[in-house]
């Protein structure tokens, strides 16, 4: 995945694990990976502290800190962004597609923000569980709070794209 910031892309997967960075950490030849992927690449080839290893991409080599790979460098702009593409992942996850800061209805047992039109299915989908669609506005004060937050992100993010 890469996110496109001033027309740039910023690439936030790892390329070992191929998901969004976790704690990503910056090796000499200035390639990222997560700490995870490093640390399970390290123990494979039966690397440790002290030890001399490949970078996974490049193959360059570097010596592996006295406290393991937690002690490389943190990429503390890649895990920023990786944060913020994790947020959005969320957010896509709990509101309809279709939804254009029109909402009409939060479900309780999954927390989405739905439009009229996907309350609908919603409903149609869900009508043997437990899926209780409130509408918006007679949301407790603290629920009508988060998922006003985040109505106005979406709005504000569809506007920009």
């Amino acid at each position: 995945m890469a996110a496109k910031v001033n027309n740039e892309l910023i690439h936030i997967e790892c390329c070992i694990c191929v998901e969004i960075f976790t704690d990503p950490r910056i090796l000499p030849c200035s390639h990222t990976f997560c700490v995870k992927c490093l640390t399970e690449t390290g123990s494979r080839i039966k690397k440790g502290p002290g030890d001399q290893m490949s970078c996974p991409l490049c193959r360059a080599e570097f010596t592996i800190p006295k406290d393991g790979f937690t002690g490389l460098e943190k990429n503390v702009f890649l895990d920023r962004n990786a944060k913020v593409a994790q947020f959005l992942k969320l957010l896509k996850q709990n509101v309809c597609d279709s939804n254009e800061g029109n909402c009409t209805s939060v479900c309780n047992a999954c927390k989405q923000i739905l439009c009229e039109e996907c309350s609908t299915e919603h409903s149609k989908a869900h009508s043997q569980e437990a899926h209780n669609l409130v509408p918006f506005e007679n949301q407790r004060e603290g629920e009508k709070s988060q998922s006003s937050q985040i109505k106005y992100f979406v709005i504000s993010m569809k506007k920009r794209s």
